[in-house]
């Protein structure tokens, strides 16, 4: 009994099961996620002042279900007659979320903005669900709670849960893309062909929503084929190719087909990516110097950043201590993932945290790790107030952190009507003044 009780919680499980072990953290998590649905009902305000985007969205959205593709193939005509101005808008052609939520909104009989939010609060509803359920299946149990209080609680989950943005769903699409390669990497996936026919489809959908979405579909995929590689599981690594190239292809099909032609597609994005980085409101807001995104990250939500950075620096040193590419895991994909998305965000210099949606749900499983590989330190230094004594404060202390992110969420974003999670807003100062080629 006493070696047992001396064991470290491990971060990650090992072809381990839920059965047999206890269902007090089953009961918890359920628990957690049943209030994290709570808040975001208890939050959502259908008559909130609405941004500019969420208009564009329901606009497009409306053209969809009244005219088809053919009302879309109009509108990329626009963009691609006046990119200057249509792109400060967002773009027609991502006709993945744009066919979703025309299809909500046909399902509702809800044509409105609000069917959009509507849709982004059941999106938050399904990735706080399913991180709940990834997490506890491959972590161990106290980061799977810690990692559920957090997103269920997450300042910037909370804030597009209740708007009509894309980002919602661009979150679950990316969550369901990664928690999809989890479970191929540790089935057998040679026996699991439909996994990857889910698999190309949520590529599909990624590449057909945003650029951000698309480029985490694409590092999953070249993370997953590596680790098939190093494996020396070369069928499921032609597999996960073949899956990210049909996706690919059907995608550049799909929206070629829509814009006139390919290279009119390439053309189009290109001019849209520019202009929508150049344009007014983007230099004003989401412009600074790189230091301000880490910081108003933190400023945030500051017990989750530091949190995930144990959790990346206990994987990193896990993998030190195993000396071999063999040993490849969760922990690190978890840490490729989440830091190739972040640094991607400072070399573009698009300092918005709506596009850092794809790892949300990462960077909470990251915080988890580094919660549970911060118990050993913590159980020795509360030892002289016995185990469960010590379980208890590390409880309350779990709690503190999540109602201090919750209060921050509300004073902060919601009870304000914050519209946009831009860089020099969340972080709290005035926008950057516009040159004079800007502002013409």
């Amino acid at each position: 009994m006493s070696g047992s009780r001396r064991k470290k919680p491990r971060l990650v499980k090992k072809g381990s099961s839920a059965s047999g072990r206890s269902i007090a953290p089953i009961v918890l998590l359920i628990g957690v996620v049943l209030a994290g649905m709570a808040l975001r009902i208890y939050f959502f305000d259908p008559g909130i002042a609405r941004s500019p985007d969420e208009g564009t969205y329901t606009r497009q959205a409306n053209v969809l279900l009244a005219r088809g593709m053919a009302g879309i193939q109009e509108l990329t005509r626009e963009l691609a007659a006046n990119p200057a101005i249509v792109a400060r808008n967002p773009s027609p052609a991502r006709i993945g979320y744009l066919s979703v939520l025309a299809g909500f909104m046909r399902l509702t009989d809800d044509t409105s903005v609000v069917a959009g939010a509507t849709l982004s609060l059941l999106s938050s509803f399904a990735t706080l669900s399913l991180l709940a359920f990834i997490s506890y299946r491959v972590l161990s149990a106290p980061a799977a709670v810690a990692a559920t209080v957090f997103y269920s609680v997450f300042p910037f989950d909370l804030t597009i849960s209740r708007r009509a943005w894309q980002d919602s769903f661009i979150a679950l699409c990316c969550f369901a893309i990664f928690s999809l390669a989890v479970y191929l990497a540790r089935a057998k996936p040679a026996r699991h062909i439909a996994a990857f026919v889910v698999l190309a489809i949520l590529g599909f959908l990624s590449i057909t929503i945003k650029a951000n979405a698309e480029i985490f579909f694409l590092l999953s995929m070249g993370g997953l084929t590596v680790y098939f590689l190093v494996k020396r599981d070369r069928r499921a690594a032609i597999y996960t190719a073949c899956s990210a190239t049909a996706a690919l292809v059907v995608s550049a099909a799909a929206l070629s087909w829509i814009c006139g032609g390919l290279a009119r597609w390439i053309a189009i994005e290109r001019e849209f990516t520019y202009y929508s980085g150049v344009n007014p409101y983007c230099l004003q807001y989401d412009a600074g110097p790189a230091w301000m995104f880490p910081a108003a990250f933190f400023r945030t939500s500051p017990v989750v950043v530091l949190a995930a950075l144990a959790g990346v620096l206990s994987a990193i040193y896990g993998r030190v201590r195993a000396r071999s590419l063999g040993r490849l895991d969760l922990t690190l994909g978890l840490c490729l993932i989440t830091v190739s998305m972040l640094l991607l965000q400072v070399i573009t210099e698009r300092y918005c945290f709506r596009f850092t949606a794809p790892v949300y749900g990462t960077i909470c499983m990251l915080a988890g790790m580094g919660i549970a590989a911060a118990l050993p330190l913590f159980s020795r230094l509360a030892a002289p107030v016995g185990r469960r004594a010590a379980w208890a404060v590390f409880g309350l202390l779990l709690v503190a952190a999540a109602v201090r992110d919750l209060n921050y969420a509300n004073e902060k974003f919601i009870a304000t009507g914050f519209r946009d999670l831009a860089l020099r807003q969340v972080y709290g100062v005035p926008p950057m003044p516009l040159a004079a080629e800007a502002r013409r």
